[in-house]
This record gives structure tokens, C-alpha cells and sequence, in this order.
């Protein structure tokens, strides 16, 4: 039960009920009685912290009969694949969504005047000298005890458009380890 309680509470949380139960009336009887009484104890849960919440749900399901047990593990390999799925699809948005935004900018790039042609350009050349200056300004009165020195949301704020024209869309692009939503 522990190994399947470790992949499988998180994953039971995460789906929640209405899905636990919509899944459970693919297995038959035998099934659709484990999915619901599966969803009861999850819907117990709701709103607790999520370790209070895990901690809970695998108390609860250790007193399942070992039938019931069994039929989960369908009910976990079904939640896995809707994870999977919902996972790429996440990805593929993102991805359309990136590339959309890129070939925007690059038909106005293109097929613009020269002025729209170096307006980004000149936006992010400018972004980049006021936040140096700034950057250089403050800490230079910071180092003489004139002010506390620079602020990091202001300097971000300077940066954006110039990091935006290089193509940094979110402050999360910076880590290569970042969580999926």
C-alpha cells in the first residue's frame, strides 16, 4: 500500500473528485464503487493544507479494503495519463504561444517603415542606459552614504523592455528547473 499510496495520493488530490468519479464509471461496478468512495475521502479533504490533506487521504485509504485497493490502481494509471495530457498540452500552448508572439514581432520587423523597424530596437538600447545610469547613479550615492542604493523592482522595471526585445518573457526563464502549472 505504501508505494501505491505515494504515487497515488498526490495524484488523487491534485484530480480531484468529479474526475476520480468520472473515471471510476469506466471500470464497471466494481470500479465506480472504489472511484466513489475514492472521491468521498478526497472531497473530505478539501481545503486543508496539502500536507494535512495527503496525510489524511493515505490514512484513509489504508482502511480500504485490499478489493478496493485494487481497482485503484486502474483508477491511478487512468489519472496518470489525464496528468500526461494535460501536461502537454500545457507545454504545446506555451509553445504555440511563444511562437506566435515571435512572428508578430518579426512581420512587423519586416514589413514595417524604418520607423516601426527600429522602434524595439531603440526602446531596448534606451531601457539598457537608464537602468545602467540608474544602477551606477544610486550605487555610486550609496557608496558616498547618500541613499540606500539601488532598488531591484525599480532596475527590473528599467530592464524589462530591453530583456523583453532579447526574448526573456517571464522572470521564471531564468531557471532551468522551473514548475509546471
Amino acid at each position: 500500500m505504501s508505494l501505491l499510496a505515494a504515487s497515488l495520493v498526490p495524484l488523487l488530490i491534485e484530480s480531484g473528485p468529479t474526475l476520480i468519479r468520472s473515471i471510476g464509471n469506466l471500470f464497471g461496478s466494481q470500479g465506480k464503487k472504489a472511484a466513489d468512495v475514492t472521491a468521498d475521502i478526497v472531497e473530505s479533504v478539501a481545503g486543508l493544507a496539502p500536507a494535512n490533506a495527503e496525510h489524511r487521504v493515505r490514512q484513509q485509504l489504508q482502511g480500504l479494503p485490499p478489493e478496493t485497493l485494487e481497482q485503484l490502481e486502474g483508477l491511478r494509471i487512468q489519472l496518470e495519463r489525464i496528468a500526461l495530457e494535460r501536461e502537454k498540452n500545457q507545454l504545446d500552448y506555451q509553445r504555440d504561444l511563444h511562437r506566435e508572439t515571435q512572428q508578430t514581432i518579426r512581420h512587423g520587423d519586416r514589413h514595417g517603415t524604418d520607423y516601426v523597424k527600429e522602434t524595439r530596437p531603440k526602446i531596448a538600447r534606451m531601457s539598457t542606459y537608464a537602468a545602467l545610469l540608474y544602477a551606477f547613479v544610486f550605487q555610486g550615492l550609496a557608496a558616498f552614504d547618500q541613499g540606500s542604493g539601488v532598488d531591484w523592482w525599480v532596475l527590473g522595471t528599467l530592464f524589462s523592455p530591453a530583456l523583453t526585445y532579447m526574448g526573456v518573457r517571464t522572470i521564471d526563464a531564468f531557471s532551468r528547473f522551473k514548475k509546471l502549472q
